[in-house]
C-alpha cells in the first residue's frame, strides 16, 4: 500500500548469540545501521547466511516498511533459486499490492486465508469472530507447509499481530520454530515482538518512523 508520506527508518539489528538462543545457528555479530546503509541487516547483505542458516526473523516496529522488507527478502531468496511461501494476515483478502509478486508463481506463492476485504481491525465484532478461524486456518496451513518441506523460506505477514487479538499463543509460534528446525527459514512480522519469543529468534530488526511530513 503506497504511503504518502516520507518516512526515515532506522532499523536496529539485534542477533541472538548462541548462549542465548537453542537454535545455535545465528553467527552474525550484533550492529546498529540505517536504511539507507550498506549493509543494512534486512537487504541482501545477509540473504546468503540467512538462507544457510535457514534463520529464523522477525522484522518488527510502528515503522512503516515491515512488509516491505519481508517481500524484498522473499524476491531475493526466489531469484537465489529458494521456493518461498508468503501467508498474510490481518489486512483482508484484497491481494492487489501482491499482483506483482503473483507473476513470480510457482517459485513464490501468496495466500490469505481471509474472506473480507476490509482490514481487521476495521470490522464489527462479529465480522472479526469469523475472520478470527479463517486467519487460525492459514496458521495451520503454514505448520502443513514446513511440515510437508513446501518450501525454504516461509513469511508470515502480520502473525505477530495475532497473538494481541488471542488468535495465536506464543506457545503456538514456539511450535512453529521447532518445526522449521533446520530445514525452512523463517520471517515473521508485526508491531510488537514479546520480549520472550526474542531468545527463540535469530535476527530480530526493529523499523522506526522518526519522521514524517504532514498530508
Amino acid at each position: 500500500m503506497l504511503n504518502y508520506g516520507v518516512c526515515i527508518l532506522c532499523i536496529r539489528m539485534i542477533e541472538c548469540s548462541l548462549n542465548q538462543t537453542p537454535r545455535g545457528n545465528c553467527r552474525r555479530r550484533a550492529q546498529s545501521c540505517s536504511h539507507d546503509s550498506q549493509h543494512a541487516g534486512i537487504s541482501g547483505y545477509y540473504l546468503e547466511d540467512i538462507m544457510e542458516d535457514n534463520a529464523i526473523q522477525v522484522i518488527y516496529g510502528e515503522g512503516k516498511g515491515k512488509t516491505s522488507a519481508a517481500v524484498g527478502q522473499s524476491i531475493q531468496a526466489v531469484s537465489a533459486g529458494k521456493r518461498v511461501v508468503f501467508i498474510r494476515f490481518l489486512k483482508g483478502k484484497n491481494l492487489n499490492d501482491y499482483i506483482c509478486i503473483e507473476r513470480l508463481e510457482p517459485d513464490m506463492k501468496v495466500f490469505c486465508f481471509e474472506k473480507e476485504d476490509e482490514l481487521y481491525e476495521n470490522l464489527e465484532p462479529e465480522r472479526q469472530e469469523e475472520e478470527k478461524q479463517n486467519m487460525v486456518n492459514g496458521f495451520h496451513f503454514a505448520n502443513k507447509v514446513v511440515e510437508t518441506g513446501e518450501c525454504d523460506l516461509l513469511v508470515l505477514d502480520e502473525v505477530l499481530g495475532l497473538l494481541d487479538i488471542g488468535v495465536l499463543t506464543i506457545q503456538d509460534l514456539y511450535r512453529l520454530i521447532e518445526r522449521c528446525g533446520s530445514d525452512v527459514s523463517l520471517i515473521m512480522t508485526g508491531k510488537y515482538v514479546p520480549k520472550e519469543l526474542i531468545q527463540h529468534i535469530d535476527i530480530v530488526s526493529e523499523i522506526k518512523q522518526v519522521k514524517q511530513l504532514k498530508s
